[in-house]
């Protein structure tokens, strides 16, 4: 998909060519580039490079239409432990193997929970648990 050939489809998602696929790998440089920070603000037993394969399973759903936002590292960070959310709870399509951390969910929980650290990202990105 670099390089700004056509990227495989995924399961009910339309082919990308050109400009999206140059953001959505743009996009993907970013969160790469917040995951090992949001691991350890979160305490999260997987890997990096473990997470990166289920992330990169739904920044495969976006459709990027305008540029990809120059976000400051610490919203890069929070947009990262929202898309592990949605990653964690998201269902599993029957017949797709399942590669997300059998710990990501248990390890989300705590750290939403008291002394967890999503207040934190939350409060470094200058944005609201809202």
């Amino acid at each position: 998909a670099r390089g700004g050939g056509v990227s495989p489809p995924a399961p009910d998602v339309p082919p990308r060519s050109g400009f999206a696929v140059a953001m959505s790998n743009a996009a993907a440089v970013e969160i790469t580039r917040a995951l090992p920070a949001v691991c350890r603000a979160l305490g999260l037993r997987a890997t990096p490079s473990a997470l990166e394969r289920p992330l990169g399973k739904l920044l495969r759903t976006f459709f990027f239409q305008a540029a990809v936002p120059s976000l400051r590292p610490e919203r890069w960070a929070l947009v990262t432990a929202v898309m592990l959310e949605v990653a964690a709870v998201r269902g599993i399509v029957p017949g797709e193997p399942d590669d997300r951390s059998p710990t990501l969910g248990e390890d989300l929980a705590r750290a939403r929970g008291p002394g967890g650290g999503l207040a934190g990202l939350v409060a470094a990105a200058g944005a609201t648990e809202d």
